[in-house]
Parts: structure tokens; sequence; C-alpha cells
């Protein structure tokens, strides 16, 4: 998509990302929120997943979103944003065999 700063991607650190939009109930609009691409576009600006969870944490954000953040170690976080809420699901994996597949869906 032209002109889109970040969607789905990986940085030379081994951070990547993936956007599933969501629809909530209320409108996704706030005058002082970082839109989703934006928000996307930060976290592989990122050096480790650690630092991506923690800017995504730290915006202003009013979306309706799955953000999927993981490393090239098979660590990630499956972040959701409704409005104002976050939440984030995630694991550590100890690298001694393929790390699980894992799923989101609307």
């Amino acid at each position: 998509e032209a002109v889109i700063v970040g969607k789905v991607g990986l940085n030379e650190h081994g951070v990547g990302t993936c956007i599933n939009i969501l629809f909530g109930r209320e409108p996704a609009t706030s005058p002082d929120a970082v839109p989703v691409h934006v928000l996307a576009r930060a976290a592989l600006s990122c050096g480790s997943l650690e630092e991506a969870e923690a800017v995504l944490r730290g915006a202003p954000r009013h979306c309706h979103t799955h953000l999927l953040l993981a490393d090239r170690g098979g660590r990630y976080r499956m972040v959701e944003f409704c409005g104002q809420e976050l939440a984030i699901m995630g694991k550590e994996h100890d690298g001694a065999a393929p790390p699980p597949a894992r799923a989101h869906t609307n």
C-alpha cells in the first residue's frame, strides 16, 4: 500500500510486526492518538522485543487492532488495542525446539 509507514515488516534487529485491523463498537478516533500504522513503524524502529512492547504500552492510542510483535528467537507478543484499552499476551521461547504456532482470529 502506498504511503503506509508501517504494517508488516522485519527490521535489522530481528523484530517483526504484523497487523490485523479489528472492528470495535466505539469509533477509534482521538485527537491526540497515534495511528496504528505509525505505532507499527515505531515498533520496527526498536532494537528488541521488550523495547517495542514498551513503545506500544507508552504511546497514546485509540484504535481497534491486533498487532503481533516477534523476534528472531521465537519470542512474541500479541498486542490488542481496543480504544484506550491494551491487552498483551506473549511467550518467552527457550530456543530448545521450534516455537509453537500461534493464531489470532477476529
